[in-house]
């Protein structure tokens, strides 16, 4: 039975009434009223069904607040943030970039401003007002930014060796690349620079450099850290290095310490002796960190954090101790390919942080919450797809299929498991049936009815490697994930779980050497995603025997996972390099999708699930986490949330979001809001949905348990999937055990030939289905 939920207003009332006065010994009374108070607080806080246990509001955590791509189709190398004004380096090719100038008094909404040309790649930023200075892959490039908005070209010096950062301590440039490694330029004439000297070092290969005083750190990807003395200017001198580990990508200086960005790691330098500097302590990252920046909050004692970027798109968030010690403090996902990180506008404080990218162009970070969202459980498993219903959660991996009871997040159980030909590639779950897709073993339908013994009822091979499905009772709708011989949408019909009908392909309407990707049903359409510049391909399903396409559309970009609510299509659009955008179309007029959206996203995705006002969207490959937005107003989708972990397939439930990463199954609580009311929404439960006799002659009893009250379809279906005959339409039933007679007879009055006919139960959410035959 499902246990009783404390609301909000039952603890309310039940509160005001422990406090009406009573008859009684006062101190009595009260410590008696206390004490089943106190109780009830700590129920509600570790009731485990409990609303308030079971959600959070993601949007309070640090995240995704807006992607920004200029008109540039190249990648950020560095990005300067001078007041309300970001400052975008872009290299093209090795014969181009751009200085791209971005207005982000708004950085929810940021805007293009100036874009100037550089002849070659522009790779490093610095500023000194009112100059800003630019290395490029041909040299030094100084402008006059005493309007922000409108730098203007004052000076350049050509430069060998493949110049990649620069840093200024007027009235000198220390220019960093690889043969020369180091270069002093003298700016005190910025129309006019002068190369004053240079300095080499064996295997050297200088990527960034910092200047305080008369000292430049340098990190050196074949080296780590080089310290170069040039108090006798222009002569330089090597006063020290320590190799690294990881070696130097990065680097960034406060106090006594220096920061060496590396790969996995972050190298923590004590250089108060610039002639022996220590490793202090390391921080570890995944993958190859690229930048780095402190700030410092207001208030008493002030607080320094650390942002960290890596390479795969990871932002990581750290305080930063006295004693050069990090500490973790959050994560947030970001774009593949991450080349630099700035903080926001203003100098005491941060609200935001600009990431950018090859792929994706700057990425704003938004502060908030600094921690990451929490994990409920976890199911040590790697996971393909994930779907989920009540307390039991199905889990797909390599080639099983696997049921948890997940009553109890912390500590999931598991209840059994059917083994599966090949890996699934998609799966759905109706009632007590999960449909599959199994590639070339292609569908199959499990029994769940009893988690603790999934069963296999029937399957049908697929030559076009089966990919993704749709259900529209009693017909099961299948795409392809290959594009040769006969690869069109695939039509079954399931009315008979034990023997499923192939009843129809459609072989038109899309590349023929681009597979389909997703299928999504809504209404008398079916809405086919395909790796092509035909997108998305609508085709007629009214007679599902005859599937006839309607209409194609195209567009830049492949078209991956579609789903449908509220006569919205969400489609995650592949736009180019790692590039991704989330495209929704209104469908008020279903065989002529009208596109109202088009934002891009931090992720190539490759699966939407819509629930209410939310878009859930999640990547496989490359990149990792995954992002929420708010679709309220579906011609506006809004950043809200993120959750920084990889997900190759998602479900959200009226309690949990499950995730199925690369490495386990993670259960979250689910975003507040999703679902109205203070109790769960009602779970469905019953005992079973059994006929007796069976067979039968001539009449059978269908029995059913309901544990919530609930409106009941029940009719009886043939092989074919027609409706013989409608036992019951939207009665609606209190809890409990009920019982319905049919006497073998149909709609018209008449006595049904012998054979097999389902009855099938829908009950709110639930679906149930059992098999009977009639003998004569």
């Amino acid at each position: 039975m499902k246990s009783k939920t404390l609301t909000k207003h039952s603890l309310s009332s039940l509160q005001s009434r422990l406090f009406t006065p009573n008859l009684g010994p006062p101190h009595f009374l009260f410590l008696v009223r206390t004490m089943v108070v106190l109780l009830l607080f700590f129920s509600v806080l570790i009731q485990p069904n409990s609303a308030e246990a079971l959600c959070i509001d993601y949007s309070d955590y640090i995240g995704w607040e807006t992607t920004f791509r200029s008109t540039v189709i190249g990648e950020v190398n560095d990005i300067l943030v001078v007041e309300d004004i970001a400052y975008l380096a872009y290299g093209i090719d090795w014969s181009g970039g751009r200085l791209c100038v971005v207005d982000v008094s708004d950085p929810s909404n940021p805007q293009q401003g100036s874009l100037i040309a550089t002849p070659y790649r522009a790779f490093g930023l610095d500023y000194v007002e009112p100059y800003l200075y630019v290395i490029c892959a041909d040299g030094l490039r100084i402008y006059d930014a005493t309007v922000l908005s409108d730098p203007v070209p004052v000076g350049y010096l050509p430069m060998a060796g493949d110049p990649e950062a620069v840093s200024i301590r007027w009235p000198i440039a220390t220019v960093v690349g690889s043969n020369p490694e180091l270069s002093m330029v003298n700016i005190a004439n910025p129309a006019n620079p002068i190369f004053m000297s240079s300095l080499n070092w064996a295997s050297g290969q200088a990527e960034d450099v910092k200047v305080v005083g008369d000292l430049a750190y340098v990190a050196d990807s074949n080296i780590g850290l080089v310290i170069v003395d040039f108090s006798n200017y222009p002569t330089l001198v090597i006063r020290s290095s320590v190799n690294l580990p990881g070696n130097g990508h990065g680097i960034h200086l406060r106090g006594n310490y220096a920061w060496v960005l590396g790969q996995d790691a972050v190298a923590v330098l004590n250089i108060s002796n610039p002639d022996a500097p220590t490793i202090s302590n390391s921080t570890a990252v995944t993958g190859l960190a690229v930048d780095i920046c402190f700030v410092t909050t207001g208030g008493w004692p002030p607080h320094t954090y650390a942002s960290i970027a890596t390479e795969g798109g990871t932002t990581h968030i750290f305080s930063s101790t006295d004693a050069g010690i990090l500490v973790p403090e959050c994560s947030v996902p970001g774009p593949y390919g991450v080349k630099c990180i700035a903080k926001d506008v203003d100098g005491s404080a941060w609200n935001y942080l600009f990431v950018g990218s090859h792929e994706q162009g700057m990425f704003v970070v938004n502060r908030k919450n600094l921690a990451n969202p929490p994990v409920a459980g976890t199911i040590d498993l790697f996971t393909h797809q994930v779907t989920a219903c009540g307390s039991t959660a199905y889990l797909a991996t390599s080639n099983l299929i696997q049921t948890f009871d997940v009553s109890s997040p912390g500590s999931p159980q598991m209840l059994g498991s059917v083994s599966t030909p090949s890996g699934t590639t998609d799966m759905l779950l109706d009632g007590s049936l999960l449909y599959t897709t199994q590639g070339y073993s292609g569908l199959h339908i499990f029994d769940v009815s009893s988690p603790e013994s999934p069963e296999l009822l029937g399957s049908e091979p697929d030559p076009s490697h089966a990919w993704s499905l749709d259900i529209d009772w009693p017909y099961v709708y299948v795409v392809p994930g290959l594009s040769s011989g006969d690869h069109g949408l695939r039509v079954y019909n399931v009315a008979d779980p034990t023997d499923p009908q192939l009843i129809a392909v459609e072989p038109g309407g899309w590349d023929f050497n681009s597979p389909a990707r997703s299928v999504a049903i809504s209404g008398s359409y079916a809405y086919v995603t395909s790796d092509s510049d035909v997108f998305l391909t609508v085709v007629d399903i009214s007679n599902p025997a005859i599937p006839e396409v309607v209409n194609t559309l195209s567009g830049v970009g492949y078209a991956y996972s579609i789903d449908v609510e509220d006569g919205f299509a969400y489609i995650t659009r592949f736009a180019g390099g790692l590039r991704s955008n989330l495209s929704v179309y209104n469908l008020a007029n279903p065989e002529s999708p009208m596109m109202v959206a088009d934002v891009p996203v931090p992720i190539f995705s490759e699966k939407a699930w819509v629930i209410d006002e939310y878009v859930f969207l999640s990547c496989r490959y490359y990149l990792f986490g995954m992002f929420i937005l708010d679709v309220s107003n579906p011609a506006d989708p809004q950043p809200f949330g993120v959750v920084p972990t990889s997900a190759r397939d998602i479900c959200v439930t009226s309690s949990y979001l499950y995730i199925a990463n690369n490495e386990e199954l993670l259960i979250m609580p689910t975003q507040c809001g999703l679902f109205t009311g203070v109790e769960e929404l009602p779970v469905f439960e019953f005992a079973s949905l059994a006929a007796y006799p069976n067979p039968f002659n001539p009449r059978t009893t269908f029995c059913f348990e309901l544990q919530t009250p609930a409106g009941v379809d029940l009719g009886i279906y043939d092989v074919s999937g027609r409706l013989v005959r409608t036992l019951m339409s939207g009665q609606q039933h209190s809890s409990g055990r009920f019982e319905v007679v049919w006497s073998g007879i149909d709609e018209g009055g008449q006595m049904v030939a012998s054979g097999v006919y389902f009855c099938r139960l829908e009950a709110g959410d639930f679906r149930a289905m059992t098999r009977v035959t009639l003998v004569k």
